[in-house]
């Protein structure tokens, strides 16, 4: 089974992503993708932080990247991005948001653009947060997809608006402390 393993965040995200990155081991059967909310021009920097304390791969997502099993993809900040198919692999394509939305990357745009042909199954993490981008994109994932929801608790949270807006609205399958969503990400990726 194809997994994509999908990890929204935005305040005390970074912090929560330095523990659950360096936690995941290379050969993880999932495609890793990161939108975290943060200033234009740092997006890299942090993909490059989080791949010195890794044994994963880590990278900022380039428009026309392949999306490989076994890595991490960090969303440009200032862009949004979607995924496209062709015939051999999925890859990723920065697009233009008309809407005024404010957040770029967003979970939510993300989430949107995700279908069944793309993957199998999709396991969401929102983790520490400002705000309630995800929410909406879970919700309409949820419509067509095989989805998996992990919140992160609010007593490891630095911020709790995000994991906390998803659990209120019912779609977490589970709420978990950001020190078991890796383990937990691994067992799942292996039960199937």
């Amino acid at each position: 089974m194809k997994n994509l393993i999908v990890i929204a965040s935005s305040a005390g995200g970074p912090e929560a992503l330095k523990i659950l990155i360096p936690s995941l081991p290379k050969n993880i059967a999932a495609s890793i993708v990161v939108i975290q909310h943060m200033p234009i021009g740092f997006t890299d920097l942090f993909a490059r932080r989080l791949d010195d304390l890794s044994e994963i791969d880590v990278r900022e997502i380039k428009n026309d990247i392949r999306v490989k099993r076994g890595k991490v993809y960090i969303a440009k900040s200032g862009s949004q991005i979607r995924l496209v198919k062709n015939i051999r692999s999925v890859y990723f394509k920065s697009f233009e948001d008309k809407t005024d939305n404010l957040l770029k990357p967003s979970a939510d745009k993300f989430l949107e653009t995700l279908k069944p042909v793309y993957y199998d199954r999709y396991i969401c993490v929102v983790l520490s947060g400002m705000g309630n981008d995800a929410t909406r994109g879970i919700e309409n994932l949820k419509k067509h997809n095989n989805v998996y929801v992990i919140c992160q608790n609010e007593e490891s949270s630095k911020v709790f608006s995000m994991p906390g807006s998803v659990i209120e609205k019912g779609y977490a399958d589970e709420v978990l402390d950001i020190n078991d969503i890796a383990p937990r990400l691994v067992e799942l990726t292996k039960s199937i």
